[in-house]
């Protein structure tokens, strides 16, 4: 049981992501959006929606490619908690902080989500789910080398 204990952790925060990529970022009076929802408006989008056609083309790629850029993260960070690999989950675990930021900081830069108002609650969960996989790399850290002991003592 003390070899599974960093799998589910690491499975819980890669739930927890995943999830909350669904969940609402941005908030106004009428409606919110998660980051996934954001991502599919900015692929319908049109080139008059931006009154630029660069500007247009740009985020119909960004926006779409940093969240599924996320979601890749995470799945091979899923995979390399499964694959008993605590290096690669770091490495992963990373690289989705990375990518995330950099989108919520674009988003601040353009003034979609203004205010700490209008933020929702994948902005808080996000971050939960990242403690969580940061754990989940300890503990299999952990895990790894209390079977290292084990197969050393065997």
């Amino acid at each position: 049981m003390q070899k599974v204990r960093g799998l589910f952790i690491g499975i819980v925060g890669f739930g927890l992501t995943i999830v909350s990529l669904f969940l609402p970022f941005a908030k106004n009076e009428n409606e919110s959006k998660s980051l996934v929802g954001m991502a599919q408006v900015y692929l319908s989008s049109t080139s008059s929606d931006w009154n630029d056609a660069a500007m247009a083309t740009f985020y119909k790629i960004f926006v779409p490619g940093m969240v599924g850029l996320m979601a890749l993260f995470v799945i091979l960070y899923l995979i390399m908690n499964i694959g008993f690999k605590p290096v690669g989950m770091i490495v992963f675990n990373i690289l989705t902080i990375v990518v995330y930021e950099l989108l919520k900081w674009d988003f601040k830069d353009r003034r979609v989500v203004p205010g700490t108002g209008d933020k929702g609650c994948a902005f808080t969960i996000m971050y939960v789910a990242f403690g969580i996989m940061v754990v989940g790399c300890i503990m299999r850290f952990v895990d790894k080398k209390r079977t290292s002991k084990t197969e050393q003592t065997v």
